[in-house]
């Protein structure tokens, strides 16, 4: 029986490759990327004052099809929620005009996979892989527009293992250059974005690496 679940299992990533290399792409493994898109909304470009904060982001993604130009799989359902805890700390130094922070997010996630027709049905939890940045840059033009830059850095902390689907971690670093502006008018309304472009190395227990990636968040 455990042979079968692993043949399956194999099975299934055969699938997914086969359907990713086909379309001409490298694209992530097992799809997704390291960052969870829409994390960041209002003030996205903007950092606090000087002084020492602590933000905590709740997260649920689900999804129920899996398919690219290739393949679809109908009976596939997957669930992840998690719970990020942020520590940043803005200090009184300058660097280049513009107030030096840094941060690190520790995230702890509950991942599901299911899939029927391949005998699939896992569900993982524990700590998922570290962001760290240590130089972050925020530009205050006025009180209405103000900047931001930084280089997050994710380290492959999190559980992984390469026989599961459901895997809290990814195994592979990702370097991100981030550049977000925030524009607030003085009756309120409020236009800010964050730009993000992620550089992957290999997954050293598949051998895989993933493309890079380029993403925004944005908030009106």
């Amino acid at each position: 029986m455990e042979r079968m679940r692993k043949a399956a299992k194999a099975l299934f990533f055969a699938v997914f490759l086969v359907g990713t290399l086909a379309s001409g792409a490298i694209a992530t493994e097992l799809g997704g990327g390291a960052y969870p898109n829409g994390a960041e909304d209002f003030m996205a470009g903007a950092v606090p004052p000087p002084g020492t904060y602590f933000l905590n982001y709740a997260t649920w993604y689900s999804a129920d099809r899996f398919n690219d130009d290739a393949d679809r799989i109908e009976k596939f359902e997957r669930d992840a929620v998690a719970d990020v805890v942020r520590l940043l700390h803005v200090t009184e130094k300058k660097m280049l005009g513009a107030s030096w922070g840094m941060h690190v997010f520790i995230p702890f996630a509950d991942v599901d996979v299911e899939v029927p027709s391949f005998g699939v049905d896992e569900s993982r939890s524990g700590l998922g892989d570290i962001i760290i940045d240590p130089i972050i840059l925020g530009w205050h033009f006025s009180k209405n527009l103000h900047a931001v830059a930084a280089l997050d850095i994710y380290v492959p902390a999190g559980k992984y293992g390469k026989d599961h689907l459901a895997n809290p971690g990814r195994n592979y670093w990702t370097f991100e250059p981030v550049v977000g502006a925030t524009y607030l008018t003085d009756g309120g309304t409020e236009v800010s974005a964050k730009l993000m472009y992620d550089f992957n190395t290999e997954n050293t227990d598949t051998r895989y690496t993933s493309g890079n990636e380029l993403h925004m968040d944005y908030t009106v």
